[in-house]
């Protein structure tokens, strides 16, 4: 068996992050174009990210927040 150095469930990715266990997986399920294809494996139906995934998206979503806390709603 191969081991997966750097490679984390999404599950335990999510913990790492100081998040729930269904942080990653929900991001996943809402918007799977952010995640980057080299970042990410499947095997047997147990999705996996490596580290540099995990950096990616943690900056990628507070981008994100903070363009959404930013926005200006106006009323016609």
């Amino acid at each position: 068996m191969k081991i997966l150095k750097d490679w984390y469930t999404f599950s335990h990715a999510s913990k790492l992050v100081g998040k729930n266990r269904n942080y990653f997986i929900n991001r996943y399920r809402i918007n799977p174009d952010i995640f980057k294809d080299e970042c990410l494996l499947e095997v047997d139906g147990i999705k996996f990210i490596n580290k540099e995934g995990i950096e990616f998206l943690q900056q990628r979503i507070k981008k994100v927040a903070v363009l959404i806390n930013n926005a200006v709603f106006t009323e016609d």
